[in-house]
């Protein structure tokens, strides 16, 4: 096959198809290919899609982590044009995600939780730690980064969650980190903190609803197996 998709049948041709059938009934590479729009004299801009999907297990989580100069490093084809083009796209699929929650969301279970934890913990590569702070209703009052860290572990202010807790007159916290490594399981570190946490804010009359470890797509819930 002719590697210039405009030599192609046209049913074959990804931007055809997506006029002709709609975006949903393109796979990943061809959608990726109409970004890429086009290829160079040996790949084309499909064969390019396949080749940067394949880097990353065909994981656009994963594939957002790369910035602007790995993508010109990593892939023959991609200029810096088309890189800054890739990571504006994604860019704007994860704050599509953002937009759809809510400014003072609901938090009533820990997927509602991890809903607003994701934007800002799913494709980091070092770890940080946030608490969303809740109403008596389970309405989000705030949230706050209280610390960010290095590939295993950061430290936790415990103080520092308690004064904005009381500042903002929140009745149950929320308490949510990642884990770059994917291993969403709680470490003894995890666990320990959670108690201390926990044992303080119960000195304040305030609830921990949940821990979310959150990993891409996927979270690990206290709550939800139990132990908080």
């Amino acid at each position: 096959m002719n590697t210039t998709i405009k030599h192609w049948n046209v049913d074959e041709r990804p931007r055809e198809k997506l006029v002709q059938h709609g975006a949903s009934t393109l796979s990943n590479a061809e959608l990726l290919a109409i970004i890429i729009n086009t290829g160079n004299k040996t790949f084309s801009a499909l064969d390019i899609a396949k080749q940067i999907l394949s880097s990353c297990d065909n994981d656009f989580l994963e594939l957002s982590k790369k910035n602007v100069s790995e993508f010109v490093e990593q892939f023959k084809g991609i200029g810096q044009a088309k890189a800054v083009t890739l990571v504006a796209t994604l860019e704007i699929a994860r704050r599509r995600h953002e937009a759809k929650v809510s400014k003072r969301p609901k938090i009533t279970e820990s997927r509602s939780a991890f809903e607003v934890f994701f934007k800002d913990l799913c494709d980091l590569t070092h770890e940080e730690f946030w608490v969303l702070y809740a109403d008596t209703s389970g309405k989000l009052i705030a949230k706050q980064r209280i610390s960010e860290g290095g590939l295993i572990h950061t430290s936790v202010d415990v103080k520092k969650i308690m004064q904005t807790a009381v500042a903002n007159r929140a009745y149950s916290l929320i308490l949510g980190h990642n884990h770059p490594s994917g291993n969403i399981t709680p470490s003894n570190n995890d666990i320990l903190l959670t108690e201390k946490i926990k044992t303080a804010a119960k000195l304040l009359d305030l609830r921990v609803m949940d821990h979310l470890i959150v990993s891409g797509n996927d979270y690990y819930s206290f709550a939800e197996d139990g132990i908080l």
